[in-house]
């Protein structure tokens, strides 16, 4: 008998301890409906670590960072926000959904700062939940080499009277066709030599003598300016060109072409005129100090 009451009471616990745990339900109709939990939040970012809700990351250039945020709701997502740096905005193709998932690209630039990500998100049952990210983004200046300033030079072709169309853009220094000649005054500097030049194009190889043929310079025609030009004092911006042309042609005057030497140096030309009756261009020159 005493068997038997201990037994009952023992049940008569379990089953209060059950219902304790179906705080979740709700009745309708004098049924038991199971309320699903409130929403779920995960952020992330591509090649980044999430630790406590920060995302700390090192940039050498202005950058993107891709996060991304997933949202899990059983009930149904009813409304959904997130705002980014104090930018609300509202997500209404995650309604009625119980999963779902937004990419988001992150601008930054190459300076130390911190930005916020909020999500927010209720459920069709009232239930809500939000959850904020904070990304730190520091900012890591590379090591650079500075560029000399700007030297006017004048490449001449063919008939032009100086006909200065070799050139060793390391010192920079242009030579004659006739100077670079086997046992001529400078035929010991043509391993020295970049480029030809001739109306209006540059070449690593001396086309007209065959002289250091594909050894030369290689070049890239950029987008950069006049202004882009004239500011950079180092060749931070330049790290990031790949330079592999050896011969652009066709050149207009205003462009800014790199270049790197047969001696490994990087450098800019600025076109900045032409005479077309004697093919002369004058660039402005820089190079690696």
């Amino acid at each position: 008998m005493f068997i038997g009451k201990f037994f009952t009471k023992c049940m008569a616990l379990a089953i209060g301890v059950l219902a304790l745990g179906f705080a979740g339900c709700s009745k309708k109709g004098g049924k038991d409906i199971m309320i699903p939990d409130a929403p779920k939040i995960t952020v992330q970012a591509t090649g980044l670590v999430v630790a406590d809700g920060i995302i700390s990351v090192a940039i050498y250039q202005d950058s993107t960072i891709a996060l991304k945020y997933s949202v899990e709701a059983a009930g149904k997502i009813k409304k959904l926000n997130h705002t980014l740096n104090g930018v609300l905005e509202t997500v209404a193709d995650a309604n009625a959904k119980t999963s779902f998932s937004k990419d988001i690209a992150l601008d930054v630039p190459l300076e130390d700062k911190s930005y916020v990500l909020k999500v927010e998100v209720t459920d069709e049952n009232g239930k809500s939940t939000a959850s904020s990210v904070t990304i730190r983004v520091r900012s890591i200046i590379p090591p650079s080499v500075p560029l000399t300033t700007g030297t006017s030079i004048i490449m001449g072709g063919p008939i032009s009277p100086a006909d200065v169309s070799r050139w060793d853009l390391d010192v920079p220094v242009g030579y004659t066709g006739f100077s670079l000649r086997e046992g001529a005054v400078n035929a010991g500097k043509v391993p020295d030599m970049d480029c030809f030049y001739k109306t209006r194009s540059l070449n690593n190889t001396d086309t007209e003598s065959n002289r250091f043929a594909n050894t030369g310079v290689r070049f890239l025609v950029t987008n950069f300016t006049k202004a882009d030009f004239d500011a950079m004092k180092n060749d931070l911006r330049l790290q990031k060109l790949v330079i592999d042309r050896t011969f652009v042609e066709e050149l207009e005057v205003g462009k800014v072409i790199a270049f790197k030497t047969n001696a490994g140096k990087v450098g800019l030309l600025y076109f900045d005129s032409y005479i077309q009756a004697n093919d002369d261009a004058t660039f402005l020159h820089k190079i690696q100090q």
